[in-house]
């Protein structure tokens, strides 16, 4: 606990009000965003990369890109937007490999192939042609998801930029 107390910077005040991107930063990381995405797109669909790879890639891809390299690593939107386009671009594509040979790309695919099967449902190259109603209530369902996970989100990200607030004593657990 000492090593905590040693390490912890003054406490610092934060406003909730200013939370989010303004329109111009949209606008100026959107080319990050996309390409983040779509790294993100494409090492889900490779089994066993992970999230974690793509935000990687995704970040020295924007720095790499980036006319203002020397922010990056001090809080520049742009490399946030992509590191977490990649990570979010992961998510949809572990599901290439599971539903079309089976393969489970993580864990959380590996728990979703154990689901099928106890269902009886093997995923595979015959799964689209045998259940093509449930590819497609999986897809409308994912989509769904994302739009309320924007609207929660956006709704609650005041509450949750608050958690910057909490000393770092209390957020760190006790030994």
């Amino acid at each position: 606990m000492e090593f905590y107390r040693k390490k912890a910077i003054p406490h610092l005040k934060t406003k909730a009000s200013g939370v989010g991107l303004s329109f111009a930063e949209l606008k100026r990381c959107m080319k990050s965003i996309v390409r983040g995405s779509l790294i993100g797109v494409i090492i889900g669909a490779i089994p066993g990369t992970g999230a974690t790879a793509a935000a990687f890639i995704s970040y020295s891809d924007a720095r790499r890109r980036s006319p203002n390299r020397a922010n990056f690593g001090k809080g520049e939107v742009e490399g946030v937007a992509a590191a977490e386009a990649g990570n979010n671009g992961v998510a949809g594509a572990t599901l290439i490999p599971l539903l079309s040979l089976g393969i489970p790309g993580d864990v959380i695919t590996a728990i979703i192939l154990g689901a099928f099967m106890v269902h009886g449902l093997t995923p595979g190259p015959l799964m689209f042609q045998e259940n093509l109603t449930l590819i497609y209530a999986l897809f409308i369902g994912i989509m769904c998801s994302s739009v309320i996970l924007l609207v929660v989100g956006n709704a609650a990200i005041k509450y949750f930029s608050l958690i910057a607030d909490i000393p770092k004593s209390v957020l760190f657990p006790l030994c």
